[in-house]
């Protein structure tokens, strides 16, 4: 668990492990829970969420929410959205990677009903709903959920981007709307963040360092064949030279 650190015991960056509480009948402290899934990635979860709506005559039409998914199974909670979840994450990562975890008294998860078992019964509120320790309102992510997934796979770069949702029909061109509600904050660090609509080809989605280093190792490698080239042909043969004075030396 060392490897996560920070966040991997409740109350560990605040001096708070010592916190009493109970947890279905059995007094315990922070200091014998684990946070599953913990480490600091986890904890920094992008959390902001979407609503785009196409707008005809002034009637807005609901096309995705990202409100609207199960965190575990990732399927829809409304079959009128035409955008999907499931399939966001790598294949490695859904089928070996992330499993559903041991849900013992002494792991602090989100709540447990996500999971499909009963909630643990405390008298700590952040436990009791699922949230960080002292942290109202921020839930602790779920490892079944493919937005974390696609999260955790954190980039080399300072400037990424996150696949989020997969439209099923094609946007045909008109007005829409988009709800943002802000949760995500990046003022702290002076960072930006945005919406992206693309078209994703087999070849993947838009990446610029990649298309410029494509670029930019190609003309190496193209003028460095010209060089060579031209040393050939100005130099000749110089091991085929060799191999004839050689020859002519033991004559």
């Amino acid at each position: 668990m060392s490897d996560a650190e920070p966040l991997t015991v409740p109350g560990d960056y605040i001096n708070a492990k010592d916190v009493a509480l109970s947890v279905n009948g059995v007094n315990t402290t922070y200091d014998s829970f684990v946070y599953n899934p913990a480490g600091l990635v986890a904890w920094s979860m992008f959390n902001d969420t979407f609503a785009l709506y196409r707008v005809e005559s002034g009637v807005r039409t609901l096309l995705c929410d990202s409100t609207m998914f199960d965190v575990a199974t990732n399927l829809p909670t409304n079959s009128n959205m035409t955008c999907k979840k499931q399939g966001i994450a790598w294949d490695s990562d859904v089928s070996a990677k992330y499993k559903q975890p041991f849900l013992s008294n002494s792991q602090w998860t989100a709540k447990r009903s996500l999971f499909g078992q009963a909630d643990v019964v405390s008298n700590n509120a952040f436990l009791q709903n699922g949230w960080y320790a002292n942290e109202s309102g921020h839930s602790v992510p779920v490892p079944l959920d493919e937005d974390f997934m696609v999260w955790m796979r954190t980039s080399s770069l300072p400037e990424f981007r996150k696949l989020y949702r997969v439209f099923t029909e094609d946007l045909q061109a008109g007005e829409y709307e988009m709800d943002i509600v802000e949760f995500f904050d990046v003022s702290s660090f002076g960072g930006e963040k945005a919406f992206a609509l693309a078209t994703v080809t087999w070849a993947g989605g838009k990446n610029e360092f990649l298309a410029i280093a494509y670029i930019v190792v190609g003309a190496i490698v193209l003028v460095a064949g010209i060089v060579f080239i031209i040393v050939h042909k100005a130099c000749g043969d110089r091991s085929q030279k060799a191999i004839e004075e050689l020859m002519n030396e033991m004559k």
